[in-house]
């Protein structure tokens, strides 16, 4: 297997799993007692937090390196 073509596998399965939890975000919501507002507050607290911290597990995994199992 390529490398591109593990990456390309990696990333949609990445795709995939946050497509699936989006539209029933809100049903998840609802019935823990959440509102409108608490579902807006997930989705933009995620955001916020892939966007800050994305870069800086990026950085820190070219420090590192990959280890062989």
């Amino acid at each position: 297997m390529s490398p591109a073509f593990v990456l390309l596998l990696c990333l949609f399965i990445d795709l995939v799993g946050f497509g699936i939890i989006l539209p029933i975000l809100p049903f998840i919501v609802q019935s823990f007692g959440g509102g409108e507002m608490t579902g807006g507050l997930l989705f933009g607290i995620y955001a916020a937090m892939a966007a800050l911290f994305g870069p800086l597990w990026g950085r820190l995994s070219d420090r590192i390196g990959r280890k062989r199992a």
